[in-house]
């Protein structure tokens, strides 16, 4: 698989999280938007692999991450990054990141509405897959709880669309 998009629709829950103190900023060359037509964050797909059979899976090589930050009350200030993210759609290993250094999964996937199809566009095919659900994992909101003191609970982050061209 060659490069691409990967785009996660947020949640409203991630907004309300942000607007009580907890944002996240990308780690480039990730990148985040809240205009039209809703808030978004994107990571370009560097590469990776999909499969048909006996099941349509695969797994996308993300660049970027993500970190959090949040000002105690004073000066301090406490991040959390979450960097070199990968896509597992509909495999064991899930989307993962490194947390303190060690690859984890990251996010659970619910994959109800998922759809792939292969597009063309100006004459280059495309997978695309849609509607794969996330929601904060075990081993995520452990850390995060940890580097914040919060009591974050497995929460809906956002529902991800993947497109990457095929080679």
């Amino acid at each position: 698989m060659g490069t691409g998009t990967a785009v996660v629709t947020l949640d409203p829950y991630v907004i309300t999280f942000i607007e009580v103190g907890y944002p996240f900023f990308p780690a480039a060359p990730a990148a985040i938007a809240f205009n039209a037509p809703g808030p978004r964050v994107a990571f370009p797909i560097t590469g990776g692999a999909w499969n048909t059979k006996p099941h349509p899976h695969g797994t996308f090589l993300l660049k970027g991450g993500l970190f959090w930050v949040h000002y105690y009350p004073g000066p301090a200030l406490v991040t959390f990054t979450v960097p070199g993210w990968r896509a597992g759609v509909n495999t064991t290993t899930g989307w993962t990141g490194l947390v303190d250094g060690s690859r984890e999964a990251i996010f659970d996937e619910t994959l109800t509405g998922m759809h792939a199809t292969v597009r063309t566009i100006h004459g280059h095919k495309y997978l695309q897959v849609t509607g794969v659900a996330l929601t904060y994992n075990a081993t995520f909101t452990t850390a995060f709880n940890s580097a914040f003191g919060t009591a974050l609970t497995a929460e809906p982050f956002g529902t991800a669309t993947l497109l990457a061209r095929l080679k």
